[in-house]
């Protein structure tokens, strides 16, 4: 009875807060003698301030930060990006002033915000941007280092190659993607990334949108480091890097994983495998991937978040299940079990060839 009594006086004492900016319905007497209801909306400086403090302004952070971006869309002229991270040093330390002396801070962090967005696309544009080749030519010898390889279902090896050279148009192109056709590969040896390759190749320009609005390859190749394409016309000739590097070692254990699925799986199974687990979709024939993507399946094919979830959870729970039984302490299962899963998730990143989708995956 006591403790009912006691429940209950606590019940009478707590009163739920008060909601803001909310509408507040008023209830007067009419003319007639009948109550009249009629609705008085909070002020919009409340409402502003409700979305500010409250947990919406961390939804409001990331719109803030594409609105920047867009703002760099909308620049006719690219800006000085040591202007622009002095800015936002300034619009920061004004946050901060003003979180010092225990003002309100959401509407100049917001404006922060907006302003880390525009440094974010412009500090892209400084220091990943290249130069765009404007016209076609050809260069006797195209030199330049291997950074990512492919190939592709027609048997053509292609290559991004990082500070290409051999002409005088290429003067500041961070980067080529060249394609090697089949008759122009070696026989013997293959190419690996962190090699140098030599061949007289056709340099092309990106192409335009071909409708407004449309997927522009020149604005993504300019980001992506990609000023042009290039393909052989001639025997490619390679000098084989000697020196270790972990991103040769890893490409050669992507490559060599590929060679033994080629020994124990059909050319179909061959070419969804590499696609699963390698990240190469070169093996797919059309037909397959016609019906694949009829069949509403084409995602599967890029390795992303369903992938990880099945291979880092499965290695988590069989970690999880080994450690269990010789752990002395339950408190060691779960983090030894998280930590082998991201080693795999790491791993798996690394040889999957470590696309967008699966960066933000992992």
């Amino acid at each position: 009875m006591a403790a009912f009594d006691s429940e209950t006086i606590l019940k009478s004492d707590t009163k739920p807060p008060p909601k803001r900016g909310v509408p507040k319905v008023v209830r007067k007497k009419g003319t007639s003698g009948g109550p009249s209801q009629r609705i008085e909306f909070a002020p919009l400086e409340q409402s502003i301030s409700d979305a500010l403090y409250h947990r919406q302004y961390v939804v409001l952070v990331p719109f803030a930060l594409i609105f920047g971006i867009s703002i760099y869309r909308w620049v006719a002229i690219e800006p000085n990006i040591w202007a622009s991270l002095c800015v936002l040093v300034v619009l920061a330390a004004i946050t901060l002033w003003q979180t010092s002396r225990g003002q309100s801070w959401q509407l100049p962090g917001l404006v922060t915000s907006v302003w880390l967005g525009f440094c974010l696309i412009a500090g892209s544009a400084h220091f990943y941007g290249t130069k765009l080749v404007s016209y076609p030519f050809a260069v006797d010898q195209l030199k330049g280092e291997v950074v990512s390889k492919s190939n592709n279902a027609s048997g053509h090896l292609r290559l991004e190659i990082a500070q290409p050279s051999g002409d005088s148009k290429l003067s500041g192109v961070a980067g080529l993607r060249l394609t090697i056709k089949p008759e122009h590969l070696p026989e013997e040896l293959t190419v690996g990334v962190g090699d140098q390759v030599v061949v007289r190749a056709r340099i092309l320009p990106l192409p335009k949108p071909v409708y407004p609005k449309s997927y522009d390859s020149q604005f993504h190749g300019f980001f992506d480091g990609i000023g042009g394409y290039a393909s052989s016309l001639a025997p490619l000739q390679f000098i084989p890097n000697q020196d270790f590097s972990l991103f040769r070692s890893v490409d050669q254990l992507r490559w060599q994983i590929g060679d033994r699925l080629a020994v124990y799986l059909s050319a179909q199974q061959e070419g969804i495998a590499r696609a699963l687990i390698i990240g190469d979709q070169s093996g797919i024939e059309d037909a397959l991937r016609e019906s694949i993507a009829n069949a509403g399946l084409a995602h599967v094919l890029a390795i992303s978040g369903l992938h990880l979830t099945l291979v880092v959870g499965s290695v988590f729970f069989l970690i999880r299940f080994i450690v269990v039984q010789f752990a002395r302490r339950d408190g060691l299962v779960k983090p030894i079990a998280a930590i082998g899963a991201m080693v795999v998730a790491v791993g798996y990143l690394m040889i999957s060839g470590g696309n967008l989708a699966t960066q933000r995956a992992t």
